[in-house]
Formats: C-alpha cells, structure tokens, sequence
C-alpha cells in the first residue's frame, strides 16, 4: 500500500512539473485548467496523508477537493467544446444535481466531516457521462487518430477514474459504520485508480510536449 501511494504522488507531481513545461504549447482551454488541477491535487494529498499520520479526520478535505475537481473539469470541458450544445447542457444538468446532493447530504448528516459519499457516486457518474460524451465529440472532430491527440488521454482519465470508483464510495460509509476490514483494500483500490488516473494525464502531457510546434492550438 505504501509503494502505490509513493508511486502515485510521484506521477501526481511529475505530471505536474511536466505541465510546468507544455502550457505555453498549446493554447486549447484544457491545457489551462489541468495544471492548476493537478497542483491542487498533489497539495491535498499532502494535507490528507499529514491529517492521517496524526490521526485527524480528513473528509471535509476530500470533500471539499471533489467539489472543485468536479466545477473546474466541468468548466474546462465547457471552454474545450464551445460548440458542443448538447455536451453544455449536460455540464449545466450535472451541476445542479450535484450541488443540491451535496447540500442535501450535508444537511443529512449535520457534519461536513462525514464522507459525502452521495454527492460522491453521482458526481462520478456525471464526470464519467460528461467524459464520454466529449470523447465522442473529440472523435468527429478529430483529423487525426484520436489517440494520438493529448486531450483523449486527459478525458480518458476522467472517465475511467471517476466510473470506476462508484461502487468503491457506494460501499464506503457502511464498511466504516461497521468496522469492516474491507474498507482497507477499498482503498487500496481507490489508490491504484488515482494512480491510473494520473498516469494517463501524464501520458497525454507528454504527448504534448513531444508534438511539433506546428500543432500549435490543436486538442
């Protein structure tokens, strides 16, 4: 478990560093958005695991974190796609349901320090759907092998991250209510997701930095 989680902040941060150095190639939303992401990412998984080493709760944090991951991929994704209607109506959907679960659950539960696993599963599924969605509409758009463009990789992450860790947070309160050990290899689990995550956005930063400047400008 160590291992992964070494390994995971490792890519965090070198996806990050690289980034550093490719936001001046490319003047697509996306690219503007993810650095500050994945800097913010990297800071809160530094809070999290010193809040976990002197055993202080750290949901409000987490919390916190996906609500901003979910507005900022939200809003890069409406100033990737400015001609995409149908993907801006579903970004609009997507918020109002998640916002107003949160604040439901928050209410619910009283506590800003329990895990917001509601808000959690259904803002998943809606980054998943949102992903999706631009996915197709990067691949009409495309003049190019879709993989071979850095933004595929970047929603690629996206979508597989954030589908994926549903049953992980559908599962969680109630593992923890009941002592259960299983909630440990939970996550684990959600720690190689994160990794996978992260890699994949590496991958696409890297494609970046490799392309020619003639690719100025494009996904």
């Amino acid at each position: 478990m160590k291992l992964i989680d070494d390994h995971k902040e490792i890519v965090l941060l070198a996806a990050f560093v690289l980034w550093l150095f490719v936001r001046g190639r490319s003047d697509r939303a996306w690219v503007r958005y993810i650095g500050p992401l994945l800097g913010l990412g990297f800071a809160i998984e530094m809070v999290a695991k010193w809040f976990g080493h002197h055993g202080l709760n750290n949901h409000l944090l987490y919390n916190g974190f996906f609500m901003l991951d979910f507005g900022v991929i939200s809003w890069m994704l409406y100033r990737t796609f400015p001609g995409a209607a149908g993907l801006h109506r579903l970004i609009a959907g997507a918020n109002i349901v998640v916002f107003a679960t949160l604040l439901w659950e928050l209410w619910d539960h009283g506590t800003p320090h329990l895990l917001a696993t509601k808000a959690l599963i259904i803002g998943g599924f809606m980054l998943g759907l949102l992903a999706v969605r631009a996915l197709f509409t990067l691949v009409r758009e495309s003049d190019v092998p879709v993989h071979r463009r850095p933004l595929f990789w970047v929603l690629l992450s996206i979508m597989v991250y954030y589908l994926s860790f549903i049953p992980i947070f559908g599962l969680y309160n109630y593992l923890v209510a009941n002592h259960s050990p299983i909630v440990f290899e939970l996550n684990k689990v959600n720690s190689i997701l994160f990794l996978t995550r992260y890699g994949l956005v590496l991958t696409g930063l890297i494609l970046l930095y490799r392309q020619a400047p003639a690719l100025y400008g494009r996904q």
